[in-house]
This record gives C-alpha cells, sequence and structure tokens, in this order.
C-alpha cells in the first residue's frame, strides 16, 4: 500500500437509508493534506456530492505524487 494516499484519523458520521450514505462533519488525512467534507454519496451507482475544506502543506505545484498530485492533474 502506498503510505502517501493511505487514509488516517478518518472520522465522521454517516446515516444510511434506501442506498444513500449521508455523510456528516466527515475529515480525513492523507500525507500533505487535511479534508473536511460533508454530503451524500450513493452506494448504489457510487455518485459523491461531497463539499468542504481542503488544506494542504507546501505548494500543490511541488507535489510530484500522492493526494496533492491528482489535485494537480484535475487543476
Amino acid at each position: 500500500m502506498d503510505p502517501e494516499t493511505v487514509l488516517s484519523n478518518l472520522r465522521g458520521h454517516a446515516v444510511v437509508r434506501n442506498g444513500i450514505a449521508n455523510l456528516s462533519n466527515l475529515s480525513f488525512r492523507v500525507a500533505g493534506a487535511a479534508a473536511a467534507v460533508s454530503g451524500p454519496y450513493n452506494l448504489l451507482n457510487e455518485e459523491i456530492d461531497l463539499h468542504g475544506t481542503l488544506a494542504t502543506t507546501g505548494r500543490l505545484s511541488d507535489a510530484p505524487s500522492g493526494f496533492k498530485s491528482v489535485l494537480q492533474k484535475v487543476i
């Protein structure tokens, strides 16, 4: 397992009803980043609509791999 993509300190609350997991106060860390999000996750078709904040250390452009590099490719 790549240590740069392993989640740690995963916390939050989930209520599952009719195949939808409503996530609230969900927070987690990966190497160089921490996120706090809320929103629904459809367990049946895997659609996700999370909103929140992402805090990173360093500059996004300095990331050669891991979570920040994924964000850099999207941006």
